[in-house]
């Protein structure tokens, strides 16, 4: 929310993670990746193990993010909740 605040705009989306190579453990492996949509003062969170190189595992995420947004802004404009957390 504060991301959406912060740049003056309705939809703000933010992803963080590990693409690799390096820096996976055991809790926090490698292709890791969370992901989170602001809209309107609602949140929608998701969470997702992506497999590849970083690059893939990078362009998965970016994927799955744009996908968030716009299931997010067809929920609200039909009047929905946002999606809930998916993995």
């Amino acid at each position: 929310i504060g991301g959406a605040k912060a740049a003056g705009t309705d939809v703000c989306v933010s992803i963080t993670g590990l693409a690799g190579p390096d820096g996976g453990t055991a809790e926090k492996p490698v292709g890791l990746v969370y992901m989170a949509c602001a809209l309107k003062g609602q949140v929608s969170l998701a969470r997702y193990q992506f497999k590849g190189n970083r690059g893939k595992i990078r362009e998965q995420s970016v994927m799955k993010a744009l996908d968030l947004a716009r299931r997010c802004i067809l929920a609200y404009g039909r009047g929905e909740e946002l999606p809930k957390q998916e993995a």
